[in-house]
């Protein structure tokens, strides 16, 4: 038997409904009768509900701020190369005798490095203020995040 349950993935009670509504068929095309009846709990609520304006504007503009803090960090990246091409830096140390390799490499490092850097930068402020606008209620948890950026960069 090939049995198809759709639902709308929209509310967060369809797919229970959905198989619920399934398994009441399979259910009935076996025993004929019977029926399976399913309680729907609602979602629990945050302990503090963010209806103050105050809140709002917080989340809104770190929506704005923060993305556009991170398009400055990708567009350094690419400042130093084009400088080095303009300057003909990259071709005065590639003609001393640095391979490629050893250039593309110390690029790279450095790179790394001040992404690292910036990264920590940006998740200072989210450890010390730990606010429910960025992370509702696992705010908690952004020391255990911290460190486990720390790690992954060292």
């Amino acid at each position: 038997m090939n049995l198809t349950a759709w639902y709308n993935g929209e509310p967060y009670h369809a797919a229970p409904m959905s198989l619920l509504l399934a398994h009441t068929a399979l259910l009935r095309n076996v025993t004929d009768t019977g029926s399976i009846t399913l309680t729907n709990a609602p979602l629990p609520v945050l302990k503090v509900m963010y209806t103050n304006a105050q809140g709002a504007m917080a989340r809104i503009l770190a929506a704005i701020f923060i993305p556009l803090a991170f398009a400055y960090v990708s567009a350094c990246f690419v400042l130093l190369p084009v400088h080095e091409r303009t300057t003909k830096a990259k071709l005065l140390q590639l003609m001393n005798g640095i391979s490629a390799t050893m250039y593309w490499g110390a690029m790279f490092l450095w790179d790394y490095l001040v992404f690292f850097i910036i990264s920590i930068l940006f998740i200072i402020p989210y450890a010390i203020f730990a606010d429910l606008e960025f992370f509702g209620k696992y705010s908690e948890s952004i020391g255990k995040h911290l460190e486990n950026s720390c790690l992954a960069f060292c």
